[in-house]
């Protein structure tokens, strides 16, 4: 640290020696004081009466730990405590952190500490460097508001597949209500390492917890909530159905942020109790346009060379934050809370969905009458069904929304029933809505129907092989708006695979998204060559492609498709 610079920075003049010396004392003396070198007692602060036993947490993995560049240049962790501020409601009382090391954590509690007026100090934290002499990782921290909360028993880590992992027990102030914590990521990609690590990750927490009392993780699985494709009633990853089904946790983003449903992330905050709010930092994608240049920059420690448009850059994935409290025996819950119906599919019209949820952390099976209404001209499956919930677990109910395209817009409702309890959630439905550049009936994660739209030939759509589906599959193309067409071009995948090349084909246009009309059908050769088929001209918004025989099986795949 160069004192005298940083003196001249903020008073405008040349320190003396004496001077010097007492300030280096100082950032000495509080460096030793904040890493812990020092045993001191909590401060002490006047609780009230009566103090809220609400916990706001912050998880996100910042990537900080693993180049000794990237970890040496803390602009991307003044940019993440910079949008924590702006984001969050209120100064968070824990951060669950992954991907940094203890210097970047203690880098990030001082700013914290400057930026709010409050106390933060890392409660855990790994060392300079992630790697351990027995081959293991640790490169996860857990920070804590001073000011708010305490530490209660002992901080540590604890091994979960060859990484240490960050375990903390605190209480708010004034407060008795433990909230026991776990910061963590898991190094490998793929459902079985996702499902063991979860596993692992909840023994954890309940070694400390029990079954009863709050229960916090913020992990990144490197695998997303869904086993295939991406949407609000997927099917779910092992590792998200042991966590939210099996044990009760809910996923704050999930739960608590209609925006986040449909986007795929890695990085999750679980919580063994009640998501009173949550949010992801989605507005990041707007602050950071171009996060692969930003992230290449900063991965190399080059922030000063990345340009005004990585002035917010903090990692390849938003944070989320979330407000818990703790649970009650038995909780019904819709989420989300709101839906806006300006998503469109062919053949549907206005699409969304909301969740019924039963959360069970009683000592006995629950079951409960769950139906719903829809306000017209808005639809949603009516028919009554049981939601039994075993004892400690929680179950989902997924209820699909849809509407005409044509809805009038304005605020309409859908009411979700509990036995004789209700639960109300607004609908808007704006004046437009907006298609998928393209649809498919089916895909396999990795291939979806947009990669037959990209540009790029090198990837493809293909319906999903595991397990497999049957012919026909189709594939919808949107044109942004109607217009004249004669013609589409059918690219076969190029990588020297037959598996999905459509052999016999159906070509069906489509107005308003409801009505297709059939303008060209006929049969392709078996051959990796660009293939056209021209018809009358004719006025089309959706362009549906439909394989009822294809090359190398019962699948249906397109590298690209361009309509003229």
């Amino acid at each position: 640290m160069n004192v005298a610079k940083n003196f001249i920075g903020r008073a405008g003049s040349v320190p003396t020696m004496a001077t010097v010396v007492t300030l280096m004392a100082g950032t000495l003396l509080a460096g030793l004081l904040t890493s812990g070198a020092f045993s001191r007692p909590e401060p002490a602060f006047a609780a009230p009466a009566e103090r809220s036993t609400d916990l706001v947490v912050v998880q996100a993995n910042l990537q900080d730990a693993m180049r000794p560049a990237d970890a040496a240049d803390t602009a991307d962790l003044d940019h993440f405590a910079n949008r924590v501020i702006k984001s969050v409601p209120k100064a968070p009382d824990v951060l669950l952190l992954t991907d940094i090391l203890g210097p970047g954590a203690e880098h990030l509690a001082r700013r914290l500490s400057r930026s709010t007026g409050d106390g933060y100090r890392v409660a855990v934290s790994p060392g300079r460097t992630p790697f351990l002499g027995d081959g293991g990782v640790r490169a996860s921290a857990i920070l804590i508001n001073s000011g708010t909360v305490s530490v209660r028993g002992a901080a540590g880590f604890v091994r979960v597949q060859g990484e240490d992992q960050a375990q903390l027990t605190v209480a708010g102030r004034g407060s008795s209500q433990e909230t026991h914590l776990l910061s963590g990521r898991v190094g490998a990609v793929g459902a079985p390492v996702a499902q063991a690590a979860a596993t692992e990750f909840d023994t954890a927490l309940r070694k400390r917890a029990g079954d009863t009392e709050m229960a916090v993780l913020g992990a990144d699985f490197s695998s997303i909530r869904c086993a295939q494709a991406q949407k609000f009633g997927c099917a779910l990853a092992p590792f998200w159905s042991y966590l939210t089904q099996t044990n009760a946790y809910d996923e704050a983003a999930f739960v608590g942020d209609s925006r986040v449903s449909t986007r795929q992330y890695t990085s999750f905050l679980f919580a063994r109790g009640r998501v009173a709010e949550a949010a992801m930092d989605v507005e990041y994608d707007t602050a950071v346009p171009d996060l692969a240049t930003c992230k290449a920059a900063y991965d190399r420690g080059d922030s000063r060379k990345a340009g005004a448009a990585c002035g917010n850059y903090y990692a390849d994935q938003p944070f989320t934050w979330a407000r818990l409290k703790p649970d009650t025996d038995v909780r019904q819950t819709v989420f989300p809370a709101r839906i806006t119906l300006d998503q469109c599919e062919p053949g549907t019209g206005r699409v969304s969905a909301v969740a019924a949820r039963s959360v069970n952390t009683s000592a006995k099976e629950t079951t409960t009458a769950v139906r719903a209404e829809a306000q017209a001209p808005l639809r949603v499956d009516g028919t009554a069904r049981n939601l039994t919930v075993p004892a400690g677990e929680a179950r989902d109910l997924y209820l699909p929304v849809t509407a005409p395209v044509t809805t009038p817009p304005g605020d309409y409702r859908v009411t979700v029933f509990f036995g004789e309890q209700s639960v109300q959630v607004p609908v808007t439905v704006p004046g437009e809505c907006h298609y998928a550049p393209a649809f498919a009936t089916s895909w396999h994660l990795g291939n979806e129907p947009e990669k037959a739209v990209d540009g790029n030939p090198g990837t493809i759509w293909h319906t999903e092989w595991s397990p497999p589906v049957t012919l026909p599959q189709s594939i919808t193309v949107h044109l942004d708006g109607v217009r004249k067409i004669g013609s589409l071009q059918y690219l076969p995948r190029q990588d020297g695979s037959p598996n999905g090349d459509i052999l016999d084909y159906t070509i069906e246009v489509s107005t308003d998204g409801i009505t297709f009309t059939e303008v060209a059908k006929g049969t392709w050769a078996a051959s990796k060559a660009a293939k056209t088929v021209t018809f009358d001209p004719v006025d089309a918004e959706l362009v549906r492609l439909t394989s009822s025989r294809s090359g190398g099986g019962a699948y249906a795949s397109a590298a690209e498709i361009t309509v003229r």
